[in-house]
């Protein structure tokens, strides 16, 4: 009899015990693999894909599978043009169905391509989690939106801000103003990162115990 099939007709016979095996020891590969060696991989990555104008640095970098896959990292620093922001944790869930449908122009956007960086920013969808930004905590979440009247792509940006300690703020936003006390903040808008077109969103800013020395 041919080997190969003695070898097909086990497996099959035993396609459960293959099938436990082979998935145990991906999820054991998974579990032991270094990923907080893979923070230089991070700023690497997301520098090119932003063109150079993001910089993102991590201590430490986790997996989950539970609910559903997604990245959670600790003591984050952040480079922009704007100064350095800090969070304690940080959780991101990608959209893995419109990350798959765009895995072409986002392999692009890594690789430097200046055009597949700019649609790329239209295609993102994912939500992040976080704690320790500026003393708040941080939801948001972005997802390919509607088309604005010109016919430009746009992204639907939603963000919860709580708890904002409004001097940390006022200290990171180099205002000459003196603020105390802490903020709340929400909006549901579209737009599009190149700032073509106008903003569309609602906005809903609250204050706890404010003080402000002009």
């Amino acid at each position: 009899m041919n080997p190969l099939r003695l070898i097909l007709g086990a497996l099959a016979a035993h396609w459960r015990f293959v099938g436990l095996t082979l998935s145990s020891s991906i999820l054991f590969l998974v579990w032991l693999f270094p990923f907080s060696d893979l923070s230089d991989l991070v700023t690497t990555v997301v520098a090119r894909a932003t063109g150079n104008q993001i910089f993102v640095q991590t201590e430490k970098l986790d997996l989950h599978f539970v609910p559903q896959p997604a990245i959670s990292a600790s003591q984050i620093s952040i480079e922009t043009s704007m100064p350095l922001l800090e969070a304690k944790w940080v959780k991101v869930t990608p959209g893995i169905f419109t990350t798959l449908l765009n895995l072409g122009t986002f392999m692009k956007a890594s690789s430097g391509d200046p055009e597949a960086s700019r649609q790329a920013m239209s295609k993102v969808s994912l939500s992040i989690d976080a704690e320790g930004v500026l003393g708040a905590d941080v939801d948001m979440a972005i997802a390919p939106g509607k088309k604005s009247e010109q016919g430009h792509e746009r992204s639907r940006l939603t963000l919860e801000v709580e708890n904002l300690d409004l001097a940390k703020a006022q200290s990171w936003a180099e205002l000459s103003l003196k603020m105390k006390g802490e903020a709340e903040f929400s909006t549901d808008m579209l737009l599009n990162f190149d700032f073509s077109d106008q903003p569309e969103g609602d906005f809903n800013l609250k204050f706890h115990e404010c003080w402000v020395n002009i």
